[in-house]
């Protein structure tokens, strides 16, 4: 499974200490992990793009692998399209419908955070009254 010993050594380092956060700490590794991939998952459900990710990841492929420059120009709004249609998908994936981060302070939601720091942004683009 590893190639090397110092690798399996270090993983092995590694899990000893998540284990022992986990056990002697308050700290919660494992169940902040756990609830980051839930909600990863529930994010993933009600994406915009998610039907259409295997035929725009194909087609991004099969025209970027394009030795004819001449169909690539032909047809670079599909091209253009599909990129834009994954790195979309990328982010809704990894930020739900926000497109920008915001710092947490303790005991804040993610989603409260996005809505402070949404409107944060609105009062300096003069968008509240």
């Amino acid at each position: 499974l590893f190639s090397t010993p110092e690798l399996a050594a270090g993983v092995l380092v590694a899990l000893g200490s998540i284990i022992a956060v986990q056990l002697l700490t308050p700290a919660d590794p494992i169940g902040s992990s756990a609830r980051l991939l839930k909600q990863f998952r529930n994010q993933e459900k009600s994406l915009t793009s998610a039907q259409n990710v295997s035929k725009s990841i194909d087609e991004y492929n099969r025209l970027h692998s394009s030795d004819k420059p001449a169909e690539r120009n032909l047809e670079y709004k599909s091209l253009v399209n599909s990129y834009y249609d994954l790195a979309t998908l990328f982010y809704e994936w990894g930020w739900g419908k926000s497109f920008h981060f915001a710092n947490r302070y303790p005991d804040e939601s993610f989603d409260e955070s996005i809505r402070r720091h949404e409107y944060y942004l609105a009062s300096k683009l003069g968008l509240c009254m």
